[in-house]
């Protein structure tokens, strides 16, 4: 059949995205350490991978273990193509695109190799500590000095800029606040600690944090407001010499032992301590990175001489899941940074190697493009161990090593075209439809316009071709000589695809290798091939959900909740997300998600509650019920079964008693008495059949003894030998199941009492009070009965008869 290509070219547009590709977008300055003020370590830089040496310098000569010649972060400014870097005794200003010397100027007098405290720049003034020269403030071309504080102490903390001030710490366990314009104190300063220094403040609102050494038992971390009030003070169990980093709401740090720490920045209360990769033996001074939710450290002597990077997620302080911790090769005493548009973590190690780890896996990625072997590779050795911080701003990435030399990584010079960013209107592949494509294609480092190949390709078959023409940016030399476009593809998918689960479709440029300049019949040659291709899964039709197996218990018992096992399969050949709902004679009673990647078989536990009555129900499961994911075949999808729902039970009546006394018992006849009446029910109790499941998901047979109250008497009657019956009042609620019941009051007694008169002329003997309780039981016919005999002996009117008689 006669195959139908459509596909039409719509449009071709600047698309800056510096994600995928070097565009003519500003460079982003690293004007401090960690290069913001809340020093997460993000550099913004838009430079994308490969990059490569672009130059090294020898900016000092070789240093020792202990003593780099280079420490600290340089500064980094684009517009000016300059660089600000601490090295031995001085500060140096060179060129951005070669390394060469600008200026020079002596800082240390004593001391021959610098403090960590990195350069911080602002409006023409660098701000600055020293190992045992206090602190300064010069001006950009190193010719001034603005200010000087001279110190006794050594300066390792990186001034923080906010409003006028100039915030850092020192090991004379003080911090400062300087007026950035005179360098005198401000506010409470200097702010006396309980430990040295070497943790740069970061900025959080109108307050700043700053880390507090302490001694090997103890340290904290101090917050104070931009006067130097203290607001709060958190106490570690170890010294906190790395710096802070924070999202405005939170501050994550570590304690030199490798314990981590999430504190809310407004009230200092702790959010989460991770307590996990401690070990005596660490030692970190090295600050986290912090990207998105997740917190990057690198631990010192982790494991013997060898550092370790992990990854927690800062919601929680847990390793994040999914991500790689790694030892590197060596111990490492520089931070990681996080290279955004690549989305890297850039770590480097004593054994002068430079890795690229993917942020969101912690996989190595390939980053440096090793002209060498003529390919991208995800780690560079420089010879040295790394001592410098690394910066990455001005399209390039600076990186110290103890041998006394700085090197300078970009991608000038690295020639070729990427293709990214493919997507696709539809996910599913049905023949004869046209689809809607768009892609990203770069240039990088294009002087002029040039003319390439463009195919899609469907599992191999061209669907879709032509030809693409790309300019260049305007070349400004701090920035990318490339550019990027989209294009946007209408192609009709063959009409005689073989029916299959998925396919893939691939965008290729300059597959053929034909790529030229306009104009001219000189070839485009490129540094690498690697990122000519890109590729995007689509759904095919071949796609089968089935469900293999149903578990559940039989017989149950009424209301019980009892646990299932399904066995589900995906016959397809990728990976799929569905749903399995289950009923109980067609009433739905669980929703379950479910994933399963190509070909896997998964048994999903559920439980659900018994019916609350008794019979047969029928017990269905189903995968994929609403069929959301088109399938070749639904017959398969469901499973049913017959579950029994039993009861059986034998009830045993309760039983009311009645008990009663007189008081007193003996009496003289015209004499009264009181009754005390006792009534009780005894509980109904019966004997049940129930059904447990065993972990192995078996069900035994039990008998089970229960019981319930039974309801007591409702009224109690006394029916006395002279006729008299009187009901009896409860002293507690009747149809209490015990309870005690007594006369009511009698309207002849003068003090209203609840008591009997007896007639004078009774003779002496026994006096009958009959006692009847009933009422009582679910159907109130429980009854019962008893009798209690007063004794009388004698009468009252004994004397008045003796008087009579004479």
């Amino acid at each position: 059949m006669r195959k139908r290509f459509i596909y039409h070219f719509l449009f071709i547009f600047i698309f800056f995205n510096a994600a995928s590709a070097n565009l003519n977008i500003d460079h982003e300055d690293s004007i401090m350490f960690g290069n913001k003020e809340n020093r997460k370590r993000i550099f913004y830089d838009p430079t994308f991978p490969p990059i490569t040496t672009q130059w090294q310098v020898q900016l000092a000569p070789a240093g020792k273990p202990g003593e780099p010649p280079i420490l600290g972060q340089p500064v980094i400014l684009s517009q000016e193509q300059n660089i600000y870097i601490k090295v031995g005794q001085e500060i140096l200003a060179l060129d951005l695109n070669s390394g060469q010397l600008l200026q020079r100027k002596q800082i240390e007098t004593t001391a021959t190799f610098p403090s960590i405290s990195s350069p911080t720049y602002r409006q023409g003034r660098l701000f600055f500590g020293t190992r045992a020269n206090g602190i300064y403030a010069l001006s950009n071309n190193l010719a001034q000095t603005i200010w000087h504080l001279p110190l006794e102490s050594k300066v390792s903390s990186s001034p923080l800029l906010v409003d006028n001030l100039v915030i850092l710490g020192a090991t004379d366990q003080h911090t400062y606040i300087l007026d950035q314009h005179q360098g005198t104190q401000a506010g409470n300063s200097p702010i006396p600690q309980q430990g040295e220094i070497t943790s740069s403040p970061c900025l959080f609102g109108n307050a700043f944090a700053i880390g507090v050494d302490g001694t090997a038992l103890n340290g904290s971390v101090q917050a104070y407001d931009l006067q130097g009030n203290r607001l709060w003070s958190y106490s570690t169990k170890t010294g906190v010499p790395a710096s802070i980093a924070t999202d405005g709401n939170y501050l994550y740090f570590s304690d030199k032992k490798g314990r981590f720490y999430a504190l809310n920045a407004r009230t200092g209360r702790r959010q989460w301590m991770n307590e996990s990769f401690f070990k005596p033996a660490n030692f970190i001074n090295n600050s986290p990175a912090l990207y998105q939710n997740r917190l990057y450290f690198v631990i010192n002597q982790y494991n013997g001489q060898k550092a370790r990077v992990v990854c927690l997620n800062s919601t929680n302080g847990l390793p994040l899941a999914g991500w790689l911790q790694r030892d590197l090769a060596a111990d490492s005493w520089v931070s990681p940074i996080i290279w955004s548009a690549a989305n890297l973590l850039l770590v480097a190690d004593d054994s002068g190697t430079v890795y690229g780890l993917d942020l969101t896996t912690g996989q190595e990625r390939p980053w440096y493009y090793d002209r060498q072997q003529g390919k991208t590779v995800s780690r560079v050795n420089l010879g040295a161990p790394v001592t410098g911080e690394m910066a990455l701003a001005g399209g390039y990435l600076l990186v110290a090593t103890l041998d006394g030399k700085l090197h300078a990584f970009g991608n000038q010079g690295l020639q070729n075209l990427m293709v990214s960013g493919l997507t696709s209107s539809s996910q599913e592949i049905e023949k004869g439809k046209t689809n809607q494509t768009r892609l990203l294609v770069s240039a990088r480092d294009v002087s002029r316009p040039l003319i390439t190949k463009l195919e899609l390709k469907l599992d191999g078959q061209t669907v879709a071709s032509q030809n693409l023409t790309i300019s260049p940016g305007d070349g400004r030399p701090w920035q990318e000589r490339g550019r990027t476009v989209e294009v946007e593809i209408h192609w009709q998918v063959p009409a005689n695809l073989p029916e299959k689960d998925s396919y893939t479709l691939t965008a290729i440029v300059n597959g053929d290798r034909q790529a030229h300049w306009l104009n001219q019949n000189q070839p485009f040659v490129e540094t690498t091939y690697a990122d000519n291709t890109t590729s995007l899964k689509l759904n095919g039709s071949l796609v089968n959900l089935r469900m293999l197996s149903l578990s559940y218990p039989s017989p149950i018992s009424p209301g019980q909740s009892y646990q299932g096992t399904v066995q589900v399969e995906n016959q397809g050949s990728r990976p799929l997300s569905t749903t399995l709902k289950l009923t109980l004679n067609q009433r739905q009673v669980a929703l379950l998600p479910v994933t399963l990647v190509a070909k896997e078989k998964k048994a999903v536990s559920f439980a659900i509650k018994a019916p609350d009555t008794t019979g047969s129900f029928n017990l269905t499961a189903w995968i994929n019920p609403d069929r959301q994911i088109k399938e070749k075949n639904y017959q398969d999808n469901s499973l049913s079964k017959a579950i029994q729902v039993r009861q059986e039970v034998r009830e045993e009546q309760g039983q009311l008693t009645v008990s009663g006394r007189a008081e007193p018992a003996q009496i003289k006849a015209g004499q009264v008495f009181a009754l005390v009446v006792e009534t009780a029910t005894t509980p109904y109790t019966w004997e049940e059949t129930v059904y447990e499941q065993q972990p192995d998901g078996s069900v035994v047979e039990k008998k089970v003894r229960r019981s319930r109250p039974c309801p007591g008497a409702k009224y109690v009657q006394v029916r006395f030998p002279d006729g008299q019956q009187v009901l009896l009042e409860p002293t507690n609620p009747a149809g209490t199941p015990a309870n005690t019941w007594q006369l009511p009051v009698n309207p002849r007694s003068k003090n209203r009492a609840r008591i009997h008169f007896t007639d004078p002329y009774l003779p002496d003997g026994l006096y009958p009070v009959t006692i009847i309780a009933a009422g009582a039981g679910d159907d109130g016919n429980l009854s019962a009965r008893t009798v209690i005999k007063v004794v009388i002996k004698g009468s009252i009117l004994e004397g008045i008869k003796s008087r009579l008689t004479y």
